[in-house]
């Protein structure tokens, strides 16, 4: 019994041995594994840092380029001075203006833009070389319109990428009316609208530029009929004095005092029809209302003349002698209204 009691003991730590063996083998294996994932970590964590560090230090790479960058590009105001008589900043319309020239970088450049007037935006530039040119005509409160074909200006925009500008005049001469014509106001009012410009505004600066033109065409109209009329006053005047029959009887003078009459009767309807052609409004009014009074104080003033010879030879001479005065003297009233 008792031999048998150590072999079985024996076996049993036989058996267990190996089982110990297993469990150390494991532990050893587990260990390891632990260590390996432990460091697979911290490569991780060393990577990721790595990682996070040279994408922070990218991010500010990145930005102190993107400052670099944005001082280099920098726009400056440029400030225009427009030396123009008349010219004014908050009745005046803006001046259409073209910019061309080239950048710092060696790029071209070119934009259209409204200047001058209090409601323009400012203009910004690069650093550059540039030129300015007025584009189309800009108007004065009253449609005075100027030369824009010898406005312009060459000028460079300078800047540390703090500071800068560029500088620059414009000097535009004004135009006669008489040189204005319908489709260059057009061409001007359309430039305004198409760079922004409030329509119903450069239509009105149009129609006061349009005034103008009527104005001054009807002022050339004027002068060269007030020539016309007046040289024809003065032939009649010198046909009239210069009449043999004003020496001659009676029945002469009177003829011809009759005849004279109705050629200066004449000049003034003639001058009085072609001023109510051209004149409008309150001069019109007024030119209708003179001439009735006129005609009036005319009929009356020469049979007054007339009075003293009432029933003689010398009746018809003197009223028509009268109203050939007055007539003389409504032709200058007629003429002066010419200018």
């Amino acid at each position: 019994m008792t031999k048998s009691n150590s072999s079985s003991s024996i076996d049993d730590s036989a058996k267990e041995a190996p089982a110990k063996e297993d469990q150390q083998l494991q532990s050893t294996t587990d260990t390891k594994s632990s260590s390996k994932r432990k460091i697979a970590i911290i490569i991780a964590v060393v990577i990721i840092l790595i990682a996070a560090i040279g994408a922070g230090a990218w991010y500010l790479m990145d930005q102190h380029n993107k400052e670099v960058w944005e001082q280099e590009h920098k726009t400056y105001p440029v400030n225009i001075s427009i030396l123009s008589e008349g010219y004014d900043p908050e009745t005046s319309s803006p001046i259409p203006v073209l910019i061309e020239g080239t950048d710092f970088e060696g790029d071209s450049v070119s934009i259209e833009a409204l200047v001058g007037n209090t409601d323009s935006e400012q203009i910004s530039l690069m650093r550059g070389n540039y030129t300015i040119s007025v584009s189309a005509s800009p108007f004065l409160a009253d449609g005075t319109m100027f030369d824009a074909s010898a406005s312009e200006g060459e000028f460079e925009v300078v800047g540390d990428g703090e500071t800068g500008q560029g500088n620059v005049s414009l000097t535009m001469t004004q135009l006669n009316p008489s040189d204005l014509t319908e489709e260059n106001i057009a061409a001007a009012k359309d430039k305004l609208v198409s760079l922004g410009f409030n329509e119903n505004t450069a239509n009105q600066y149009a129609d006061a530029a349009l005034n103008q033109v009527n104005e001054a065409k009807l002022a050339s109209q004027l002068v060269d009929a007030k020539a016309r009329f007046t040289a024809e006053l003065e032939q009649l005047d010198s046909g009239f004095e210069n009449d043999p029959r004003r020496a001659g009887t009676q029945m002469d003078m009177n003829t011809s005092a009759a005849e004279y009459r109705q050629k200066y009767d004449a000049l003034v309807e003639d001058i009085y029809s072609y001023l109510t052609t051209v004149l409008t409004g309150d001069e019109l009014a007024s030119l209708e209302s003179s001439q009735t009074s006129w005609e009036a104080e005319k009929e009356a003033g020469s049979q007054a003349a007339g009075e003293r010879s009432i029933g003689g030879t010398m009746h018809a001479l003197d009223v028509n002698t009268a109203a050939m005065d007055y007539d003389k003297e409504r032709i200058n009233e007629l003429l002066e209204m010419m200018g």
